[in-house]
């Protein structure tokens, strides 16, 4: 899922050209490919299905046969995870696109930009995101980064967090600085400004 707008990488351009540029409130959002992420989830369920009810008759049929305790631990093992886990999985991660995309969308459209800066730049592997440190050259789609950003608001400094693709700092150092957009009457509401459109789909992941 993504954004039909286009946005581009964080830290290409300086925040006070993206300020500059940015369009009055409410800005237009929209999102792409959510029926097409509903369309993958129902056919990987379809095809789980059929998979497992074959392996589940198959070991039926043996266990009745030879009464094999291996049979009965596939089936045993097989039911949760297809019944349970896969649709909970599937279910859930949809769920959570939306809510990010509902986050970042809310934010955007009524946000007011502020000039932030970077603190922390981390990157990261698995799902423990804020203790696993990894050091490599390249940037890879299995590897988020966690970018932890100030910002003042009258005269009161706010933090924020952003985890991210590796790939979408490419253009981000420490100490940069970078377009932040807020909620004026909850500034702990923001995000770093912009993001490409895919993140906006991942960006509470974690938080």
């Amino acid at each position: 899922m993504h954004t039909r707008e286009v946005f581009y990488k964080p830290g290409i351009e300086p925040p006070e050209k993206i300020i500059e540029g940015l369009a009055e409130v409410p800005r237009p959002l929209h999102a792409a490919g959510v029926r097409f992420s509903v369309a993958w989830r129902s056919l990987v369920f379809v095809v789980a299905t059929l998979v497992c009810g074959y392996a589940l008759y198959w070991s039926f049929q043996i266990y009745l046969e030879t009464a094999s305790f291996i049979h009965w631990f596939i089936i045993i093992a097989v039911l949760p995870v297809w019944l349970g886990f896969l649709p909970w999985w599937l279910i859930s991660s949809y769920r959570s696109k939306l809510k990010s995309f509902n986050y970042c969308k809310n934010i955007y459209q009524n946000g007011v930009p502020a000039i932030g800066t970077i603190n922390a730049l981390t990157r990261f592997t698995g799902g423990v995101h804020d203790s696993h440190h990894s050091e490599h050259k390249w940037a890879s789609l299995l590897f988020k980064a966690r970018v932890d950003y100030t910002f003042t608001v009258d005269n009161t400094i706010k933090t924020g967090t952003a985890l991210l693709r590796e790939q979408s700092i490419d253009y981000l150092s420490m100490n940069d600085n970078v377009c932040v957009l807020y909620l004026p009457e909850n500034p702990s509401d923001n995000m770093i400004y912009p993001i490409p459109g895919y993140e906006f789909f991942d960006y509470l992941e974690k938080k």
